[in-house]
């Protein structure tokens, strides 16, 4: 198995985090934002896993994002 696929889970649950986190502050009211900070902010929660790497550390924070995606959005859904 490659190191993407062993960091995966872990980068998923990382953005999960972020998303309850981002939910303490602010109300659950539009899908999850995909922007230059989240992407950055992605980043630097990946900086740790990717071993100097950039294009797995890309991978790593495209997979934070999914995984703060995924709960903000079932948030939202449980919502409304």
């Amino acid at each position: 198995m490659d190191l993407f696929m062993q960091l995966r889970g872990v980068a998923q649950l990382r953005g999960e985090r972020w998303a309850q986190t981002v939910a303490q502050l602010c109300p659950i009211d539009k899908p999850w934002p995909f922007t230059e900070k989240s992407r950055a902010i992605a980043m630097r929660k990946v900086a740790d896993l990717g071993g100097g790497d950039p294009e797995l550390q890309e991978k790593l924070a495209s997979e934070v994002e999914l995984g703060a995606m995924r709960w903000w959005n079932k948030a939202l859904e449980q919502a409304g």
